[in-house]
């Protein structure tokens, strides 16, 4: 799945990121840089923003870019993400958090510090979570 993402940099403070629909439409490449950019949707995207703001929609485009966006998916479902060691011994996991991973990625990161320093996780139940019940 292909996600249409400008995520901001710290250099370019200047810079509004924007994230269009999903494109599950484009298969994942063998390498990030073969991901392909649907150029129809980054327009349909800045049109959108001109609806918005009449500033914003005249304002330049820095970048177009595309990334693929880690999904947790089960029998044609979503699910949540995985978070835990899995049944390979020594590999842990925390991904498939969607369009919420940069949000999430700090308390994500808090858990799994407590699952591999402390053996369990203490600031949130995450029994849904756990890669082994997935069978990965």
């Amino acid at each position: 799945m292909v996600r249409f993402l400008s995520h901001p940099r710290a250099s370019l403070l200047d810079t509004l990121s924007s994230a269009g629909e999903p494109d599950s439409t484009i298969p994942l490449p063998e390498t990030a840089d073969l991901v392909q950019c649907d150029e129809a949707q980054c327009d349909d995207l800045v049109a959108y923003i001109g609806t918005v703001s009449s500033v914003l929609g005249v304002a330049p485009i820095k970048a177009k870019q595309a990334c693929y966006l880690p999904r947790h998916m089960r029998f044609g479902e979503e699910r949540g993400p995985l978070i835990g060691q899995t049944s390979v011994p020594g590999l842990w996991v925390a991904a498939g958090h969607t369009c919420w991973g940069i949000q999430n990625g700090p308390a994500t990161g808090y858990l799994m510090a407590e699952l591999l320093l402390e053996g369990k996780a203490k600031s949130a139940d995450i029994g849904k979570l756990d890669p082994k019940k997935f069978k990965v």
